[in-house]
């Protein structure tokens, strides 16, 4: 017969394999020989813990630590910090801190015990204490991924995105195949901004583990973002062999189909969802997008009782929201339309305030200031870092027209459409951190590799083309710094009515967390002031025959005239394909993906007077800064 240490040591051989059926017999056949068995009852709980009996395991552990107590046995701290982690899986905080507390007292400097420590006072809800906690981890240990992952998280989720970032950057540079570091630092990215940066990281996350569907629908988003559809598509489409049910998956399946125009095969793949899943809010919101399914009475109905059933995250209450919205503006019930709309972005908005995102007026205002501080006539006809002309920027508000005017450009032949690319921007911020750009000067060497480093991947993407055009139309704000890299490159300025434009802002479902200024009439009426004086100053110190500036309203009444117009600034030979931009094969990611597959249309020019008294607000916003319907368009 063998002795009870034997027995332990074969039981925990056992455990260690995997086998913990075998074990659990042989801890408990110990136990029943040998009841004040401390070690024993302590592997017991070890092994409930592991295969998530948890309740058991702080029944087995508190006994275990009793027992060796009793024995006057000194209790080994690695005893206490497992009964900690039991009963913090068991939902008692409150004690397991009591546990690791007194870890601490018996080595104050144990970082594992500080850990766990930081952990439950993070469950618990006291995340300043936690900070502190996690901060002194990181000081032992700085390559500790968890715990910077997890102040990451604290300060996502108080509202500091910028220190978030930073802690979920030092967790990945600790454990670069850290899966769920790897999506926090993605979706930061993604917040910021950084679309093309958060790419490789969620790659990443999706590859180290088993399919996650709030994992796949970050990813999607970023694809789609990049215009990466195929990739999008492909990918979908392989996870749906393995995942033949999941709504989500065919919901992006129907995504992609609406970007490539096929609006029969989207409308298809969103029923196969709901089918499924009623509740798939982006199927819905991708159905009231469709013709001859926006306003459906059925769907409306359905899209109400699932808001009434408050059941959905925020991100879904939101695309519920926005989809009743579409549905009662296709019926011509425009005051619930717009009554679904704020509803829409008051939640859209507490969320993005929660994680940090503030629309700051005084610091738009100063940077505009900067800005036109910053550059004059003098300096940017000095400019000479490059002469290419191939790079072609249209730039505005969004829902301008940007969308309409690059697939009218991207009909031509020789002209490449390459949406909206975040180089710019980024390049922007960078040379902000480094140089303290716009305030101070950049060198001139710096300028000519940054040049060099736009047009290479430009020319890959144009693949011959005379004229690429980049229209993310935040780059308004870039203007100076454009004519700086590229003196010839040419820019289109798309300008529609004010009301229009915001109205058609504050009813988008923008996925960037840095157009939160949308969400909110006052401060959509200050994005969009800003802009025009910012805009008043190019155009008085740009270099003659640098800008055209093109009015939507003016397209839709003379779709030819003004299509060559833009054919003849960018000095290219007419082709009649840019009259049939609605026919283009090219996908479209942005808000218009629906309209511009159709030909040109005048309803949506003065679509704000549908609205009556319901959007006064906005008026009066936009009439405190000389902005108002009826203002000129200077």
């Amino acid at each position: 017969m063998k002795a009870p240490g034997d027995s332990l040591a074969d039981a925990f051989a056992r455990h260690q394999k995997g086998d913990l059926a075998a074990a659990d017999r042989i801890y408990r056949k110990v136990i029943r020989t040998q009841p004040g068995n401390a070690d024993a009852l302590y592997l017991l709980g070890m092994l409930c813990l592991d295969d998530g009996r948890v309740r058991d395991a702080v029944r087995h552990l508190k006994k275990a630590v009793a027992i060796a107590g009793k024995a006057g046995r000194q209790v080994d701290p690695g005893w206490r910090l497992a009964l900690g982690t039991a009963l913090q899986r068991a939902g008692d905080g409150v004690a397991a801190l009591g546990e690791y507390e007194e870890v601490l007292r018996m080595d104050p400097t144990s970082v594992d015990a500080t850990f766990c420590r930081a952990t439950v006072l993070q469950d618990l809800g006291r995340g300043g204490e936690a900070i502190g906690a996690y901060e002194t981890v990181l000081k032992h240990d700085p390559k500790h991924a968890a715990a910077a992952n997890n102040l990451g998280v604290i300060y996502r989720d108080g509202g500091n995105p910028a220190a978030a970032l930073a802690a979920f950057q030092q967790a990945v540079a600790a454990d670069p195949g850290y899966r769920e570091a790897l999506f926090n630092l993605g979706q930061a990215y993604m917040d910021a901004g950084l679309t093309a940066d958060a790419l490789p990281l969620l790659r990443r996350a999706a590859a180290t583990g088993p399919f996650d569907p709030v994992l796949e629908e970050k990813l999607f988003s970023c694809l789609t973002q990049l215009n990466l559809i195929d990739e999008a598509e492909s990918r979908a489409e392989t996870l749906l062999k393995e995942q033949p049910d999941e709504p989500l998956l065919i919901c992006q399946l129907g995504v992609a189909r609406q970007t490539r125009g096929d609006g029969a095969g989207a409308r298809a793949r969103f029923r196969q969802a709901l089918a499924i899943n009623a509740a798939v809010a982006p199927a819905h919101l991708g159905l009231a997008e469709i013709s001859g399914e926006a306003g459906n009475a059925a769907l409306i109905e359905e899209v109400k009782r699932l808001i009434s059933e408050d059941s959905a995250a925020s991100e879904g209450k939101v695309a519920l929201h926005f989809a009743l919205g579409r549905h009662y503006a296709a019926r011509g019930e425009h005051e619930k339309s717009l009554s679904a709309y704020t509803l829409a972005n008051r939640i859209k908005r507490e969320a993005l305030m929660a994680r940090g995102h503030r629309y700051d007026r005084d610091k738009v205002t100063r940077r505009v200031n900067m800005l036109i501080e910053r550059f004059d006539r003098d300096t940017l006809e000095k400019s000479s870092i490059s002469g290419s002309e191939l790079p072609v920027f249209i730039v505005g508000m969004p829902r301008s027209g940007t969308t309409l005017t690059e697939q009218i450009l991207a009909s031509h032949p020789r002209i490449f459409g390459a949406g909206e690319l975040a180089f710019i921007g980024r390049t922007a911020a960078e040379l902000r951190r480094r140089f303290g750009y716009p305030e101070k000067t950049v060198p001139p060497a710096v300028l000519a590799r940054i040049g060099v480093s736009y047009i290479e991947p430009l020319t890959r993407l144009g693949q011959g083309s005379l004229r690429v055009t980049d229209k993310l139309p935040a780059n308004f704000m870039q203007i100076g710094l454009i004519t700086t890299l590229f003196p010839k490159a040419r820019i289109i300025h798309c300008r529609r009515d004010p009301m229009d434009t915001c109205l058609s802002c504050f009813t988008q479902n923008f996925g960037a967390a840095g157009l939160v200024w949308s969400t909110d009439f006052g401060d959509l009426a200050h994005e969009y002031c800003e802009y025009r004086r910012l805009m008043a100053h190019w155009r008085s110190i740009l270099p003659p025959g640098r800008m055209l500036e093109i009015d939507y309203e003016e397209t839709v009444a003379d779709l030819e005239g003004q299509a060559r117009r833009l054919i003849e600034f960018l000095g290219l030979e007419w082709d009649d394909a840019c009259l049939r931009f609605y026919e283009a094969k090219s996908t479209v990611i942005t808000a218009s993906k629906t309209q511009v597959r159709r030909k040109l249309y005048s309803s949506s020019v003065g679509r704000w007077k549908r609205y009556g008294d319901a959007v006064k607000p906005l008026i009066e916003a936009l009439a405190r800064c000389g902005c108002g319907p009826d203002a000129d368009r200077a």
